[in-house]
Parts: C-alpha cells; structure tokens; sequence
C-alpha cells in the first residue's frame, strides 16, 4: 500500500524514518516546520516520488537523497543550503527541481544525469555559474534563475531544445551566449537588470519567442533579426541606450506590447506602422521629434504614451486627429493619425504656453478619448 504523510511538527516527521514501512511511502510534506536536517534514512524511502521540505532551516541534503531513484518533485526552496548533494544525479526520474530562495553557490556537474528534468528554479541564490552539463537536460522547458550573481550562460544553453521559459533577470550578465539561438522552443525570455549591451543576431532564430523582456540594461541597439521573431507578442526594453529601433520590427505583425520608455530614441522606425495588431506603445521619455506618418495604420492601439519628448506643436495637431470624427481645419498632418479611431488612452505632456493650440473639438469631444495632461 502506497503511503503519504502530512506533517504538522518536527517530531511527526522525524518519526517517519522510525518506521518499517518506508520502502512504500511515496509523498512526504513538511514544510514550515523548523527543520534542521533529514535523517539520511532517507534513502531508504526507494519509492519516495514528492518531496515537499520548504520553508524550513535545512543547510544540508543528505547524500542519501540519490538513493532515492523514484523521486519526481523536490521542493526544498526557502531554507539555508549552500550545497546540494553530488549524487542528486542519481535522482534520474526528477522532474521539478524548486530550489529558490537559498544560498547556494554553485550546481553540481551531474546536475545533468537528471535527463527527466522539465523544471528548475534556482532563483534568489547567491550562483554565479551554471554547469556545462545543464546542455545535458533535454527535457529541460523552464528555467528561473533569477536574482543570482551570474556574469554569463553556458554555451550548452543551446542544447535544452525543449527550453520554453528562461528567466536570468537581476545578475551581472554582460552577454548572452550566441547558442540562444539554438532554443527554438523558447516562449518567454526575461533578462532585464543585468548589464547587457548586446543582443546577439542569433536571437532572431528563436521563431516561438512571445515575450522578450531585456529592460535596465545598458543596449544601445536592438539586432535587424529581431524581425524574425514573427510570434512575438510583447517587447520590453525600457531603461536601456536606444537610439533607434530596427526596420526590421515591422515584421513583428504578432507583436501587441511595445515599451521603450526611458531611452535615447530620436525617431521611430516608418516600419513600425506594419505591426497592425499593437495595442500598447509607450515612447515616454525619449527624444522624439517627429511620428512617423504610417503610425496611423496602428488601428487597434489604445495606450500611445509620448510624454517626455521633443514634439512639438505639429505633435499637438496630429493627437487631435486621432479620432476621424474630430473635424479640424489643421490639413498638414491630418494624414498621420486619422486612422487611429481605437485609442483609449493618450498620454502627452502639455504645458501652459501650448495648451492655447490644442483645437476646440479635442476639448469638447473627448468622449471616447482619455488625455492625460
């Protein structure tokens, strides 16, 4: 008779290893319970398949873990390791590795004999490496490795063919090895707050990539390939050094989230009006000038934030046209903006002396149309 056991004190869970029967429990659950350490008679528990110890005091896994050949789920995060055992590579039916919110300072090697691996977190660690043999994990499809003191990734990062999600925000990455490439399968990429100044070309191979997130870096630019991140649906990269945004984004036709906010852009890419399905475009705090004229072929935006920028009256005129039925006598520009009939929200700095040119129907028909001044 297969056996779980919930514990709700210390005592109840070292208990267990007093036991005849550990040959047939197959979940054990104590967390928050204070524990120190588990009793090597771990081991013994061959049928063990979920682990669940977080939120204790434990600095140590017993060596006997590896004995454990059955085990599917590890939850250890929130307690004090500095180390897990070498043999947890003997754990080869392991599938959920949580080991968040510790202080560990390094992975062990055989990390990847554990070929069953689909999910890693090694979040909020004190790592600064990841071994070579994570290529090893070819089941491997999401990694968080977070609020670490990472400087780079592996190269065998490319080999985790199956990676879907990799989070490797708040390190001190300065690259990104060019094996990215090799993850076709990855969804979801967030690498903001390291020290990046580069993506590299290889990134556009990633054709199931959805969201890109790199803000707070140090990126001066962003690669042409990135237009051939077709799926790509939000793209975050404020607080970096942009100055300009590839041609190529307008191949981007998936993409619904655009954040660029707090960089050194001068002009918009005329490209940009081919990503028709944007529904959020946020150029707050740049130096633009001038909207590029295609922009109002963007029917489906309804946040457009250019607050903080360099535009000037014309820039005030074209916002009037941002609903068609506005009927304003300004010709020179109409043709920028009057197919933007979508947009909810605008956002735009006005100050005292240019409030006298904003046209009367944008004060008094601002029914559909939300101004934040």
């Amino acid at each position: 008779m297969m056996i779980t056991i919930i514990c709700h004190s210390e005592e109840e869970f070292l208990a267990i290893f007093e036991r005849q029967d550990l040959c047939n429990i197959i979940k054990i659950v104590a967390n928050g319970l204070g524990l120190k350490q588990i009793p090597e008679s771990i081991g013994s528990c061959v049928a063990l398949q979920k682990l669940y110890v977080s939120d204790n005091q434990l600095q140590t896994l017993p060596e006997s873990i590896g004995s454990c050949v059955a085990l599917q789920i590890l939850d250890v995060c929130n307690n004090q390791l500095q180390t897990l055992p070498e043999n947890i590579g003997h754990c080869i039916a392991l599938q959920k590795l949580y080991v968040f919110g510790n202080q560990l300072q390094t992975i062990p090697e055989n990390i990847g004999h554990c070929v069953a691996l689909q999910k890693l977190d090694v979040s909020e660690n004190q790592l600064q490496t990841l071994p070579e043999s994570i290529g090893h994990c070819v089941a491997l499809q999401t990694l968080y490795v977070s609020s670490n003191q990472l400087q780079t990734l592996p190269e065998s990062i490319g080999h985790c063919v199956a990676l879907q999600k990799l989070y490797v925000s708040g390190n001190q990455l300065q690259t990104l090895p060019e094996s990215i490439g090799l993850c076709v399968a990855l969804r979801e990429l967030s690498i903001s707050f390291n020290q990046l100044q580069t993506l590299p070309e290889s990134i556009g191979s990633c054709v199931a990539l959805q969201k890109l997130w790199v803000s707070n870096n140090q990126l001066q630019t962003l690669p042409e390939s990135i237009g051939h991140c077709v799926a790509l649906q939000r793209l975050s990269v404020y607080f970096n050094h942009i100055q300009t945004l590839p041609e190529s984004i307008g191949h981007c036709t998936a993409l619904q989230e655009l954040y660029v906010y707090n960089n050194q852009l001068r002009t918009l890419p005329e490209s940009i009006g081919s990503c028709v399905a944007l529904q959020e475009l946020d150029v707050y705090n740049n130096q633009l000038q001038t909207i590029p004229e295609n922009i109002g072929k963007l029917t489906h935006l309804n946040l457009f934030n250019i607050q903080n920028n360099l535009i000037e009256n014309d820039g005030i005129y074209t916002i009037s046209y941002l609903q068609e039925q506005w009927k304003t006598k300004v010709r020179k520009i109409k043709s920028k903006l009057e197919g933007l009939c979508q947009i909810a929200i605008i956002k735009y700095n006005i100050d005292y002396q240019s409030e006298q040119y904003l046209p009367q129907q944008m004060k008094e028909e601002i029914d559909d149309v939300k101004l934040i001044i």
